[in-house]
């Protein structure tokens, strides 16, 4: 995430520190509404969670790693921009992820034409060779 006006107020927490976040089995959500202000009498084990806290401002850019759980408040009028990468690292936790959460994705994810991985010879697409790019004789050799 890259910031270009105004501020936005992080919290980040890592995959190792999740579970003390209480997730709702089955979901990619948590009992906890608000990793900023939580009740420690209520969700005691927040407290053993590291959230890493910081106010990203203009020209600043923050990497949050795959299967960090973040929150994050925009403090103003925001313009930002993000991307999310997939790579051999996290390619199966991010489709796994998307099967679970999002139903029209699935359907699509199930189609013969969708990557089942990366090819060694990947290379750089513009979005409309991206678009109409085969792949039904595509070999997928990296995973």
């Amino acid at each position: 995430m890259a910031m270009i006006l105004g501020h936005k107020r992080w919290g980040v927490v890592t995959p190792d520190d999740v579970p003390f976040l209480y997730p709702n089995p089955g979901q990619n959500t948590f009992l906890i509404d608000d990793i900023f202000d939580v009740d420690p009498r209520i969700y005691p084990l927040v407290g053993i969670a590291k959230i890493w806290e910081a106010v990203l401002e203009p020209g600043d850019m923050i990497f949050v790693p795959g299967g960090s759980a973040h929150q994050i408040r925009n403090l103003d009028t925001i313009m930002s921009m993000s991307m999310n990468f997939i790579d051999a690292e996290n390619f199966e936790r991010s489709t796994n992820m998307l099967r679970l959460t999002r139903p029209a994705v699935q359907r699509y994810m199930i189609h013969p034409s969708f990557p089942k991985g990366v090819p060694s010879n990947q290379k750089d697409l513009h979005w409309e060779e991206f678009k109409t790019f085969p792949r039904d004789d595509e070999v997928y050799d990296l995973f």
